[in-house]
């Protein structure tokens, strides 16, 4: 009874493991403090691949609005703040996309930037950004 106990036990452990995050595709390169998403994203365009493959372009004004617009057609827009703790919020004015507060991390042999969010869980790749807003997504 005992051995029997004790692997259901094992197996109980094993399963609570595959559910960690820690066990989670884990962030690679350098972090991204509040003031290095100002200097690099802030002002900027992104081009985004999400998790789900949909590319996507967006705009951070510096007025705390975003506006974006993906494969789909249509145009979205949304507000964005970034938190003492270095994450870029997005809020937008549509389900269809995801709001969230993200970690951006900077992988520097490729110069994409891995987004992950609060439960550490990866949500798409910066691949590039340009200045300004040259989609005139506004």
């Amino acid at each position: 009874m005992k051995g029997i106990l004790g692997l259901a036990g094992l197996m109980i452990y094993i399963l609570v493991l595959a559910g960690s995050p820690a066990l989670a595709e884990q962030p690679t390169g350098k972090q991204l403090s509040a003031t290095e998403i100002r200097k690099t994203i802030i002002g900027n365009t992104t081009r985004l691949i999400t998790k789900k493959g949909n590319k996507i372009v967006v705009f951070w004004k510096e007025t705390g609005t975003v506006y974006g617009t993906g494969e789909a057609g249509g145009r979205v827009s949304g507000t964005w703040k970034i938190t003492d703790e270095g994450q870029l919020c997005s809020s937008w004015n549509t389900s269809k996309w995801e709001s969230g507060c993200r970690n951006l991390f900077l992988d520097e042999k490729t110069g994409q930037i891995q987004n992950y969010n609060r439960e550490g869980t990866p949500t798409g790749t910066i691949i590039e950004i340009l200045p300004g807003n040259p989609e005139q997504l506004y």
